[in-house]
């Protein structure tokens, strides 16, 4: 097996964290990068949306986009929890306002 490339520490933000794009795509490409070991070691997603959410209703949202979507098919109940650590914070913000950036 290849050596896994030692990759930064790295934080994202998602605007439009709880939205349907986030749902179905970008947590779940982010989740099967992170079981193929693709991400680094120490990474941050942080959400934005104009939408107040609570760190916990995200999670469980994206959990399912992630039951729903990831190529993996599942998301094995540890797995996810390893993962849903990264998952930082949604904030509530709009994006029409210099403030929220």
């Amino acid at each position: 097996m290849k050596n896994k490339p030692q990759l930064p520490p790295t934080a994202l933000v998602i605007f439009g964290a709880a939205g349907d794009l986030t749902w179905r795509k970008l947590i779940p490409a982010l989740y099967d990068l992170f079981l193929d070991d693709l991400l680094p070691d120490k990474f941050a997603i942080f959400g934005v949306d104009g939408k107040a959410i609570t760190i916990e209703d995200w999670r469980m949202r994206l959990e399912d986009g992630v039951k729903q979507f990831s190529r993996h098919q599942d998301a094995d109940s540890g797995k996810w929890k390893e993962f849903a650590v990264h998952l930082i914070d949604c904030l509530t913000g709009d994006f029409k306002k210099s403030d929220t950036f």
